[in-house]
């Protein structure tokens, strides 16, 4: 490709990250990839989910260390050392653990932070009341999570994989 026609391309375009509109009304993205007409290939998507799911690890391993989600925060020595067990943890469990992971990758660290009850069953290996705590919002398994209520099927798959163990 022509580097100078690149640079032009870049500089007239601009660089957004986010989806926004151009001045065409189309939405579009980076520098000025039309999204509505063209779209991205399942190259580019599959490229896309398989960074989201590496920072989703990331973001679990940090969860369950310390029961937030920020990567890049105060990652110390003692830090450090919990990862080590967490990474132990994942290969022991490794079912459970790529549903912690489907779970950052699907509802984000600020969500994920939230669920307190179902981080301290799943340190505590207990995958019954992890898969509790996804599908009920109340103690008497009465009132359906917002989760549960909002993806009722993907919810309980994910809790029937962390009950069982197996895909």
């Amino acid at each position: 490709m022509n580097s100078a026609l690149v640079e032009r391309v870049k500089a007239h375009e601009g660089l957004r990250l986010k989806p926004y509109r151009c001045t065409a009304g189309k939405l579009s993205i980076g520098y000025g990839r039309n999204l509505e007409d063209r779209g991205i290939s399942e190259e580019e998507a599959r490229q896309m989910l398989e960074r989201d799911l590496r920072e989703a690890v990331a973001v679990v391993k940090l969860w369950l260390v310390r029961g937030d989600a920020d990567a890049a925060e105060g990652v110390g020595p003692e830090t450090l050392s919990r990862l080590g067990r967490v990474d132990r943890f994942a290969a022991d469990l490794s079912v459970q653990w790529w549903v912690l992971v489907e779970l950052a990758f699907w509802l984000g660290a600020g969500t994920l932070r939230k669920f307190k009850r179902f981080r301290e069953a799943v340190l505590d290996y207990r995958f019954d009341d992890a898969a509790d705590e996804l599908l009920w919002a109340d103690e008497a398994r009465t009132i359906p999570t917002k989760l549960h209520q909002q993806a009722p099927a993907r919810t309980a798959r994910l809790a029937e994989i962390l009950r069982e163990g197996r895909e």
